[in-house]
């Protein structure tokens, strides 16, 4: 087994595992090293990974899309908008990996900035839960 090989087989080892947050990093990890050495995945781990895009859209948005803050706002209007073109992709085909991309890192840059402003949300999960208290 080759080295690039072995690092995504321990990162998806990891993954049942992990933490909310720490499936998001490995997650980010894992697409970052498919598209650094154009590894093309199984049509098993399109169906794995669009599993965690469903996770994600099915949390609570619309509270953010309110959001006074304008990053929160239009990032989620983003985010939403590769989510859904990503399922939709999925329905026909294999989703693109740069708009699942995208919805990695923006989850993550959505949940930061959530932090920063409204703490403490230590997961996705709290995340999802408080954005419906969300003020706008």
């Amino acid at each position: 087994m080759n080295p690039v090989t072995e690092q995504l087989a321990t990162l998806d080892m990891r993954l049942p595992t992990a933490t909310h947050a720490e499936q998001l990093e490995i997650l980010i990890a894992e697409v970052n090293i498919l598209l650094d050495h154009t590894i093309s995945p199984n049509e098993e781990w399109y169906r794995d990974r669009l599993a965690y895009v469903g996770t994600y859209r099915a949390l609570d948005w619309d509270a953010m899309i309110r959001c006074e803050n304008t990053f929160l706002r239009h990032t989620t209007i983003q985010l939403l908008a590769h989510m859904t073109a990503i399922l939709m992709q999925a329905e026909i085909a294999i989703f693109s990996l740069h708009d699942y991309q995208y919805v990695l890192y923006n989850v993550k840059n959505v949940w930061t900035h959530y932090r920063k402003l409204y703490p403490p949300a230590p997961s996705v999960e709290l995340l999802a839960r408080t954005m419906k208290h969300l003020r706008v």
